[in-house]
């Protein structure tokens, strides 16, 4: 089975009120026919290939006339440890559906909306693949099934960033969620990680391998030494290296809650640092290896001479007052240390993989939480400056949810702590809420949104987005 990727057709981008208004009115009119006319997979295929990605479609009982597109997250390109399994190409229709975790998507389906979703062509940093694939079963949809009265996409992680590019192009979406998106894409995301890396590298762990020789397997045997003296470090809050560990995570704005560390206290907050170094330093190697092969070359840079100045002198004040000496051993290792210098083609050939500039198509609701150790909530912050740059601000509401100041490891933070921990209420209200402000033209207020989310989703309407952590 395959399907050419031109997307919806007939769809008009209507961003005024009353246009949305009205559209909202003719859309009710017409999606009783929908309903009606709706085939069954029993009559129409809800599974199979397009272009090489697996897709699975979820049809509800009764149809409300929307259409769900869900883009799931990173996966591997290569085998993961610690078992080495084979890599994952199922189709993912709602998040967690693949694996048995239905809830969110059984509740989207009992309030009427169609849930579709797939894998992609190719695993790994699959943006483009991503992309191809959401407009693929968009088109298939519209064909097989039914021309839908609206078409939201939501995703999570990478997925969110998938997203947001479908979100940029015209006529195809009429709205759109990500989830702890990597909004500030590739080329910052593994800059700060690799700078992570490198932190380390001149610190504290002198064998932590930048360049990945040899295979995927060899990478990660490379890596493991560096990875258990980082889990030794964490079993101890004294251990005068957990000081400079404590000074990246700062230089990084790594978060001081995880899902499983409040941060409460100086062990746990040493743990939650950790976890993120630990995190960005998987990315900076694991995930760069397969994303240098895609762009044919090293593409991060980092310059350890701008790490210092980075952190902000009352946190280094704090760090330096619990271990003494950490300031001398930081500037010391990186005033000294040579730069990571990315190579420019492959640079570029990254920012034409998925050229998100902010010019919005449709209006997106953004979710984050607030201490994510892998997409950093600055994520956001890019984002909303790239949209706000380009006069689309009003397609844009952010939401970013907040862990409570104190809860158990198991089972650990609720929500607002950890990558894309939102509650299953949380998700399903974000996406009601979207679909009344496609259907309205009218965005949703911090107290309405605050409603949608439910009162256990975290949502800190004060939150104030923080800068991206490059600049001294």
């Amino acid at each position: 089975m395959s399907a050419s990727g031109s997307g919806r057709t007939g769809k008009a981008l209507r961003t005024s009120a009353i246009g949305l208004a009205l559209s909202g009115v003719f859309l009710s009119g017409c999606s009783a026919n929908q309903v009606e006319s709706l085939p069954t997979c029993a009559e129409v295929e809800c599974t199979g290939v397009l272009n090489g990605a697996a897709f699975e479609i979820v049809l509800p009982e009764k149809w409300n006339g929307t259409l769900l597109l869900y883009s799931h997250g990173y996966r591997s390109a290569y085998p993961t440890p610690p078992e080495f399994e084979p890599v994952d190409s199922s189709a993912e229709p709602a998040p967690g559906w693949a694996s048995g975790e239905r809830a969110t998507g059984e509740e989207l389906l009992s309030r009427g909306y169609a849930l579709a979703g797939s894998a992609y062509a190719a695993n790994g940093w699959a943006v483009s693949e991503g992309v191809a694939a959401g407009r693929d079963l968009i088109q298939y949809f519209g064909e097989n099934f039914a021309e839908p009265s609206s078409v939201l996409a939501w995703g999570d992680s990478l997925g969110g960033l998938i997203t947001a590019n479908l979100a940029e192009i015209p006529d195809l979406l009429d709205g759109a969620a990500p989830f702890c998106g990597v909004l500030a894409g590739p080329m910052l995301n593994f800059d700060l990680a690799v700078d992570v890396t490198l932190a380390a590298k001149l610190t504290v762990l002198p064998d932590l391998p930048l360049d990945l020789p040899g295979g995927y397997e060899d990478a990660v045997r490379a890596l493991e030494p560096s990875l258990r003296t980082l889990l030794e470090i964490a079993q101890d809050d004294e251990d005068p290296r957990a000081g400079v560990l404590l000074a990246i995570g700062a230089m990084a704005a790594a978060p001081t809650q995880t899902r499983t560390f409040d941060g409460a206290t100086p062990s746990s907050r040493l743990s939650a640092v950790i976890e993120g170094i630990v995190t960005a330093i998987t990315f900076g190697t694991l995930a760069r290896f397969e994303f240098d092969q895609r762009v044919g070359g090293s593409a991060s840079s980092s310059d350890p001479a701008t790490f210092l100045n980075r952190i902000e002198p009352t946190e280094l004040a704090k760090i330096e007052a619990e271990f003494p000496g950490t300031t001398e051993i930081i500037a010391s290792a990186w005033s000294t240390g040579p730069p990571v210098v990315g190579d420019a083609a492959a640079r570029a050939t990254a920012g034409e993989l998925e050229p998100l500039t902010g010019a919005l198509q449709a209006p997106v609701l953004s979710l984050h939480t607030a201490a994510d150790p892998l997409v950093i909530v600055a994520n956001q912050t890019v984002f909303s400056e790239a949209v706000t740059a380009l006069g689309s601000e009003e397609l844009l509401r952010t939401g970013i949810t907040v862990a409570p100041s104190m809860y158990p490891e198991d089972p650990g933070a609720p929500y607002g702590a950890g990558h894309c921990n939102f509650t299953s209420a949380t998700r399903v209200g974000a996406i009601e809420a979207l679909s009344e402000w496609v259907q309205t033209g009218v965005p949703p207020t911090s107290e309405a949104l605050t409603t949608a989310l439910g009162t256990d989703s975290g949502l800190d309407p004060s939150f104030r987005l923080p800068p991206w952590p490059l600049q001294p």
